[in-house]
């Protein structure tokens, strides 16, 4: 299957202020992640002249962040060449995967002991967990609160709690764009991770998922994709695509037992 393509992503995940340079659109969100603070094209095939690169390289200097750039299939080509020999470091390299859903409620439970979406012609990967009583407890908020956000980024950072500016960054960033936000808890109220679902248009991105290191391995992870996949459906999305950097074996095996593939790979390149 094809994948959303830029403008899709973009609009689940906007910057707090993009500026436009050329063919080139420029991302700036106080450095909380890459896809917030990058140069990415505008268009498919997008110009790169030597002015309008030294432009960007200038701009991001002006804010003091380094000067990122997403190598993907929109860019021009030979740039990923062209910043390496430029000085530019590989950043990040990451996969967009992505699943139908076929646009239909959850069905019934089967045997497997988990609930798909179904045409009745055909049945897509499973999306909805069997209740158990010693599960996860997932709420849904239409906007994240101090305990979601902390939960994020702690996990971004190693389990420091952030501060209250970085709370407002990061609440600042994710609200740009119409969302829902999971959290998973047990079932005393300990929390255990937590999920973003952006619906835009057909499409409906996954993000943000993060799970405490205490409940890691525990099908915490699984839960809340599963929730996140029949949000979307709630929501009117036909197909979901989520994020996953390529050295996260783990989340790849989750998410492939979840009947999402590859379908596209782009580079971060760093200077």
């Amino acid at each position: 299957m094809s994948g959303p393509g830029l403008a899709v992503e973009r609009a689940t995940w906007l910057p707090a202020r993009t500026e436009r340079i050329g063919d080139w659109l420029l991302g700036f969100t106080g450095g909380l992640t890459k896809r917030a603070n990058s140069a990415v094209p505008a268009t498919p095939g997008a110009a790169l002249g030597e002015d309008d690169l030294e432009r960007i390289e200038a701009r991001y200097a002006a804010v003091g962040q380094p000067a990122v750039f997403r190598i993907c299939s929109a860019a021009p080509a030979g740039l990923d060449r062209r910043l390496a020999d430029r000085g530019y470091a590989e950043a990040s390299v990451t996969e967009v995967w992505a699943r139908e859903l076929n646009g239909t409620e959850p069905g019934d439970t089967g045997s497997s002991g988990v609930e798909a979406l179904s045409t009745g012609a055909r049945e897509a990967a499973p999306v909805a967990p069997r209740p158990a009583p010693a599960g996860p407890v997932i709420a849904d908020a239409d906007r994240p609160d101090d305990d979601w956000l902390a939960g994020w980024l702690g996990v971004k950072q190693n389990g420091a709690r952030p501060g209250a500016a970085e709370r407002e960054l990061a609440a600042r960033l994710l609200t740009g764009s119409p969302a829902r936000y999971l959290s998973a808890r047990t079932p005393d109220g300990t929390a255990l991770g937590v999920l973003r679902v952006a619906p835009a248009g057909e499409w409906a991105g996954l993000s943000c998922l993060a799970v405490t290191p205490a409940a890691r391995r525990r099908g915490t992870g699984r839960a809340l994709t599963l929730a996140g996949l029949r949000a979307a459906v709630t929501h009117g999305a036909e197909r979901a695509f989520l994020q996953v950097e390529v050295h996260n074996t783990p989340a790849q095996r989750l998410y492939r037992e979840l009947g999402f593939v590859p379908v596209e790979r782009y580079v971060y390149r760093e200077r």
